[in-house]
């Protein structure tokens, strides 16, 4: 069984087909009905997009609304962001949850300084402090080769770790790089698909 603590931390070992090309339109069932991974949730660490798509797919069950729109009520409005902001819709007109919000640099920029301010917004605390600061910080262990460069500092909830920081990694290395003790925020929204070392070079940039 998988828990949400789970797929928030990637550990789930999801290995389901390439959902793209599949027969089967709706990402969740084939998660749930395909999965073919023997190890149990929550011993080991493995990138799992699939996975970030079930978690919202929850939000919008449980919810009733669009991700969009969930986030948009409780948090982007508050920014002052996210205004152009749209997330795309599968097949069967669930949101696009792990991979396709599109948005700007600045609105990445304010949900950057949203966090690392640990949810407050102007003097409002949004969203509990405490998780924010469990989210950012490592739950998981993702070093697998034993060699400590900057996608294998440990896992948060849907966030990557740094020693000093988190950062957001989007598809193609879209990134937000928070480092909290230079009170630093660096945007990067570009498409680096089929370059696998775009984000180490674009990570070395921060320090």
């Amino acid at each position: 069984h998988l828990t949400i603590r789970d797929l928030l931390t990637m550990q789930t070992c999801g290995y389901t087909p390439w959902w793209m090309t599949h027969e089967e339109p709706d990402r969740v069932r084939l998660y749930m009905h395909e999965n073919e991974s023997k190890i149990p949730g929550g011993m080991l660490w493995e990138y799992d997009s699939p996975g970030s798509q079930v978690l919202s797919v929850l939000v919008e069950r449980l919810s009733g609304m669009s991700l969009f729109d969930f986030l948009n009520e409780r948090i982007f409005r508050k920014l002052g962001a996210f205004s152009t902001a749209t997330i795309l819709k599968t097949r069967t007109e669930d949101s696009f949850g792990d991979s396709a919000m599109l948005c700007t640099a600045r609105d990445m920029a304010a949900i950057g300084r949203f966090v690392m301010n640990y949810g407050k917004w102007n003097g409002e605390q949004i969203l509990n402090e405490a998780y924010i600061r469990a989210a950012t910080t490592v739950q998981a262990d993702n070093d697998l080769c034993g060699f400590d460069d900057y996608e294998a500092q440990g896992y948060g909830y849907q966030f990557w770790c740094l020693h000093d920081g988190f950062w957001f990694n989007g598809m193609g290395n879209q990134l937000t790089v928070c480092i909290p003790g230079k009170d630093l925020i660096m945007v990067i929204n570009s498409d680096n698909q089929g370059y696998e070392h775009g984000a180490q070079v674009a990570l070395m940039s921060a320090f």
